[in-house]
């Protein structure tokens, strides 16, 4: 999940509620459960396979929004780091230790905690929980701290499992800086080299996992890698220089009719794809969906940067990232869904994700990354400076 936002393009952060609402719609829209509308139709292939590809999409948004976040701003590799960690760190690491608490506390002290609240039922509680993080897997903890649980197959998923797509955008956040100068240059050798690797590595991810030399079961090269993830990045970053070098003319519809085609092809190819892995081949489609819209003008541009829209954008990171221990403390703690239908417990889970996402938006995302911006800042401005003052002491030698 990419936690990226930006101002100057607000019809591209609606997008990120969508990409994020069919990773939920994956998750718990479909089987073994029967949601209207998703079961329509037998459509319950394509949203087993949209909403994996979702994720995906974030990867190749997060290149061409950090391209363009740093386009003719120097960037300082460890304040750039700082920057993204205070970005998706905060919520990322509430939310791991939510699910630990949720999956390692005995269900019956905590309803009993809850219906009764005591000093001593409280005691009992949080020994019961120090005793708890005693048998944790202490490897896959460090893992997960540290944003690294994405490397092998046996740890992506351990814990708080969509966590295993900030392992993947942290990889690529520590590679960005290393990238960004290339994609900049003047001359097009860079930018070509990043176009033929995405598109290329695009349509070798999949025949790569397919081939039997790969054991996807047991290595660090399965759906979920990091390594993966990087054909999508490139392309992303690609999508926003070949836009920044060739404006099209105010009121062009070719944007709109690009955004259509690359939409529908999308659609088709979900149909008729036989494996998850099959959904690298959307990387070009998604470069082409993000480049369309940040050129658009039309009313499809428009719709999406409605300011509703855009709140949904900026609160899907924690909708997403959420979403595995909202549900824990509302089914196992809270029984909000007890007795409900599918449909039902699928639409209330869903108000009650986006009014978490919101508050913690509001009350966790927004005032961290205000607070480590503002001391970077510092940071940086006092390098600068430092850099001016040292300036005329080189030129004179």
């Amino acid at each position: 999940m990419n936690p990226s936002g930006t101002l100057t393009y607000p019809q591209l952060t609606s997008t990120r509620f969508v990409a994020a609402f069919l990773v939920i719609v994956y998750h718990f829209g479909i089987l073994p459960r029967r949601v209207i509308p998703f079961h329509w139709f037998d459509q319950i292939h394509f949203f087993n396979l949209a909403g994996g590809s979702a994720v995906y999409y974030f990867f190749v948004l997060s290149g061409f929004v950090l391209t363009a976040a740093y386009h003719g701003r120097p960037l300082h590799y460890g304040l750039f780091i700082a920057n993204r960690l205070g970005r998706i760190y905060p919520v990322y690491f509430v939310a791991l230790c939510l699910t630990l608490l949720v999956t390692s506390l005995p269900l019956e002290l905590v309803s009993g905690l809850l219906h009764t609240p005591s000093i001593d039922a409280t005691k009992q509680l949080v020994k019961v929980a120090l005793l708890s993080a005693k048998t944790l897997n202490k490897r896959d903890l460090c893992l997960s701290v540290f944003l690294l649980q994405g490397w092998h197959v046996t740890t992506w998923q351990v814990f708080n499992g969509p966590g295993w797509s900030l392992s993947v955008e942290f990889f690529l956040y520590l590679l960005f800086p290393f990238l960004l100068p290339l994609v900049r240059r003047k001359t097009e050798t860079y930018r070509l080299v990043f176009l033929i690797a995405g598109i290329a590595g695009s349509i070798a991810c999949p025949l790569l996992l397919a081939s039997p030399l790969v054991d996807s079961s047991r290595g660090f090269l399965f759906i979920g890698s990091p390594l993966l993830a990087l054909p999508g990045f490139l392309l992303g970053m690609v999508a926003y220089e070949f836009g920044l070098r060739n404006r099209l003319p105010a009121g062009s519809l070719v944007p709109a009719f690009v955004f259509l085609g690359s939409v529908g092809c999308c659609v088709l190819l979900l149909s008729v794809f036989v494996f998850e892995a099959s959904d690298f081949l959307l990387n070009p489609f998604f470069a082409l969906i993000i480049w369309s819209l940040s050129q658009d003008t039309s009313l499809i541009a428009r719709t999406l940067a409605h300011p509703k829209l855009v709140l949904l954008g900026e609160i899907s990171y924690g909708y997403y990232i959420l979403q595995l221990p909202v549900f824990l403390i509302a089914s196992q703690w809270l029984h909000l869904f007890d007795g409900l239908t599918d449909t039902a417990f699928f639409y209330l889970f869903n108000s009650l994700l986006l009014l978490v996402a919101w508050g913690s938006f509001r009350g966790l995302e927004t005032p961290v990354r205000r607070f480590v911006k503002t001391i970077t800042a510092r940071i940086d401005h006092r390098l600068t400076a430092l850099k001016q003052r040292d300036l005329p002491l080189q030129e004179s030698a």
